[in-house]
């Protein structure tokens, strides 16, 4: 079984990064996983990250022994999605006995310093008594556990047993009041905390085991043949009871497929549920099992680990896409027992459409509903920029871009962001229709499915350059059917709409009004009191946008048609550039506010946290001053500090060598290393003295090493025939220079 995890993968975590409202969904599924509860629903547009987010928030909470979480890649027949939820458990569980033998191998005693009673002396009965305490812990029965286990168990017996003679030897001498007997009164204290723990882990890990034992025997179970699902199951509880003669016994081991313990067990119903017959003395008795009472054992031992063993157990089951909300609905009816009284905490990964039509005709048993959005335009800025696309010098080329790929973060990742081709009149009235009273009161997931609408609209008024009515109601029923989406809120809304742009009648919204309000920069607080001809920027921007559609007559009504026109993209672009003007701001200005509202700056609050693991980039070493900077502009809000260094080389000349410091979304500092050596131009003081510029300029905290000792890297390079940069590298992590460099960065600038 795989642990499904693509299209996420964390040996390019280097290039992955989060926006703000993804970040949110990932706690938001963290804190299900946890402590959560019922049926939860993630839905959204193909291609937004659903289970890309999921994933990601799953990897961070299995480090805690007390979560475990099942992938279901998709949802397959009742039969097969039982045994696949059962056999990942068996896995699973398997895992966390190996976390609790490491825990019970390697304890932490808090400093081995003595909490207990601060060290007061204990007479014989309280003495006794926390030893008979540590006694009840330990597990009475042996039967269904590992051979390690027993003996683990066997030893720890001993040492108790051993114990109670010490106690009764040292209160035998009646002289335990004497002063010399401090000593072994607190010696016995110690083993009694020091067994404590001990025995704690031990019964933590038994626990485990006999749990998994019974898996095991449910998946035998689950292999019996199944004749009719009327027949009632013949229990064999009062058999198990019965106690077998000695010489009737047979002790074989049953190893697991799946499990790599072996287990003593008796030749019984375990071994011989797969054949169908139980072995009691010289009788069988036949197992006629039905499913329901095949899904009824597992979901009571579901139960149990979660309520006796603390445990959370999460189910997600993905691409229920190729579901109906119907058939979706009714895998939920026919497992409702299973979901909701197991204590499961159950995630159902679905498509905007099902999602919106769920939420609206099934949930009643549903717990809550986590919509994956696609991105923003701020949000495509930086996320196109982190997969390495070409950083938006222009507001058009940003706007046209983002219009392309439909803010889909799949078409961000795979398309060809020219590929459609969009103009800038397209994308203009894109932004138009986002502007909309309209569109801007729709709840979130409404407007995901609006967003869609308009860019199939914009995509046929491009082909045919006009949509008649008749054409339009045509267009939204293909729609409807392409998505799946069937409901009579949805109809009213799209005849609303058609209404709204026959009648010229679609009432427009601010789209960029919290710019500048939550905007640092200089510049933007200036904005918010400049004004011309009395009318202040922020609504000026909002009108421009929209007499650009409205009085340009990019998007008009006539003759019941409705008709996209087209005006160049130079007149569009030397149109807004006079706009700026007037408020005597450039493009480039403009491009900054974007930048920095999209957190393209440096993020002082993340980057006070960010102190964790550190390791070199899984990217090659760059050169020079050049690819130093597009790095910087590229991780700008995840810029931690940049140090630079002088070693010399073979040759004893002096070289110049930079590290770039960053942040990650798993709490890891990623060092870039850049190297100039002689010939490169990063070599030249000129370069190194504008790029320090640069830095200035981008609020970037830099640091300069000037005590290195020459010595290490001569004494290095005669050791090894690598290159200069690999020993420099190497070097750096040797001595601990990456950590040392980076708590001479400043966590407040």
């Amino acid at each position: 079984m795989l642990d499904i995890t693509a299209p996420f993968s964390y040996e390019q975590r280097d290039r992955f990064t989060f926006t703000e409202s993804e970040k949110n969904i990932v706690k938001w599924l963290e804190n299900l996983f946890k402590n959560g509860s019922g049926i939860n629903v993630i839905y959204g547009n193909r291609g937004v990250g659903k289970t890309t987010l999921k994933n990601y928030a799953k990897h961070e909470i299995l480090a805690d022994n007390q979560v475990i979480v099942i992938d279901v890649p998709q949802y397959i027949e009742d039969t097969e999605f039982y045994l696949y939820i059962l056999e990942s458990l068996i896995i699973q569980i398997d895992v966390k006995i190996e976390k609790i033998i490491k825990v019970y191998t390697y304890p932490s005693y808090l400093g081995m310093q003595l909490n207990f009673d601060e060290k007061i002396e204990l007479d014989q009965f309280e003495l006794c008594s926390k030893l008979e305490s540590i006694k009840l812990q330990m597990p009475l029965s042996i039967e269904g556990i590992s051979e390690k286990l027993k003996k683990e168990l066997d030893i720890y017996n001993f040492k108790l047993n051993n114990l109670k003679k010490e106690i009764d030897s040292l209160f035998k001498t009646k002289l335990w009041k004497n002063r010399k007997n401090d000593y072994d009164n607190e010696k016995i204290q110690e083993k009694l905390e020091k067994y404590f723990e001990k025995v704690l882990e031990l019964k933590k890990w038994y626990e485990y085991e006999r749990y998994l034992y019974s898996l095991l025997e449910l998946q035998l179970v689950f292999d019996a043949t199944v004749t009719s699902d009327k027949k009632i199951e013949q229990h064999l509880s009062n058999e198990r009871e019965k106690k077998l003669n000695h010489d009737s016994e047979i002790q074989l081991g049953i190893k697991s497929k799946v499990v790599n313990t072996s287990f003593s067990s008796r030749q019984s119903e375990t071994t011989l549920l797969k054949s169908g017959v139980n072995y009691i003395g010289s009788s069988t008795i036949t197992h006629n099992l039905t499913f329901q009472s095949k899904k009824k054992k597992l979901t009571n031992i579901l139960k149990d680990l979660q309520e006796k063993l603390n445990l959370r157990i999460n189910i997600c089951i993905d691409e229920l896409d190729k579901c109906s909300t119907a058939e979706i609905n009714n895998l939920i009816n026919r497992n409702k027992e299973f979901f909701l009284e197991s204590g499961l905490t159950t995630f159902l990964i679905m498509n905007l459409g099902n999602g919106v039509i769920f939420k609206e005709k099934y949930s009643d048993y549903i717990t809550s509903f986590i919509l994956c959005k696609n991105l923003s335009i701020y949000e495509f800025l930086v996320k196109s920029a982190n997969q390495e696309k070409a950083i938006y010098s222009d507001f058009f080329n940003l706007l046209n871009g983002y219009c392309s790929i439909q803010g889909n973060n799949r078409n961000l990742i795979i398309k060809d962001m020219t590929e459609r081709n969009y103009e800038s009149s397209e994308s203009i009235v894109f932004l138009y229709l986002w502007q909309s009273d309209f569109f801007q009161k729709l709840p979130k997931d409404y407007q995901e499915i609006f967003s869609n609408f308009f860019n199939i609209m914009i995509e046929h008024l491009k082909l045919l350059g006009e949509l008649d009515k008749t054409d339009f109601k045509a267009l939204v029923s293909e729609f409807k059917q392409r998505y799946s989406i069937a409901s009579v809120k949805l109809d009213l809304l799209f005849n609303k709409l058609g209404t709204n742009l026959y009648s010229s009648n679609l009432k427009r919204n601010f789209y960029f009004s919290d710019l500048w309000r939550n905007s640092y920069l200089k510049l933007s607080e200036k904005l918010i009191f400049t004004s011309y001809e009395g009318v202040y920027f922020d609504s000026a921007l909002e009108n421009y946008f929209n007499d650009l559609v409205v009085k340009s007559q990019l998007l008009r009504v006539k003759n019941s048609k409705l008709i996209l026109n087209r005006i160049s993209n130079f007149e569009i672009e030397e149109k807004f550039k006079s706009f700026l003007e007037l408020y005597d701001i450039t493009r480039n200005d403009f491009m900054n506010i974007l930048k920095e509202f999209s957190g393209m700056t440096n993020n002082h609050t993340l980057r006070k946290n960010a102190r964790e693991m550190i390791r070199y980039s899984n990217q090659k070493t760059y050169n020079g001053i050049d690819d130093a900077m597009t790095t910087i502009d590229r991780w700008r809000n995840e810029i931690i500090g940049v140090v630079i260094f002088y070693p010399t080389d073979r040759e004893k000349s002096t070289l110049v060598n930079g590290i770039i410091y960053r942040y990650n979304n798993f709490g890891e500092i990623i060092c870039i290393p850049y190297a100039g050596y002689i010939g490169l131009h990063s070599h030249k003081p000129y370069r190194i003295k504008e790029y320090k510029q640069f830095l200035s300029t981008k609020n970037v905290k830099f640091i300069e090493i000037e005590d290195l000792n020459q010595d290490i890297f001569q004494s290095a390079y005669k050791k090894s025939k690598q290159s200069e940069e690999e020993i420099i590298k190497n070097i750096c992590i040797e001595y601990n220079y990456l950590n040392h460099w980076l708590e001479l960065i400043p966590v407040d600038y």
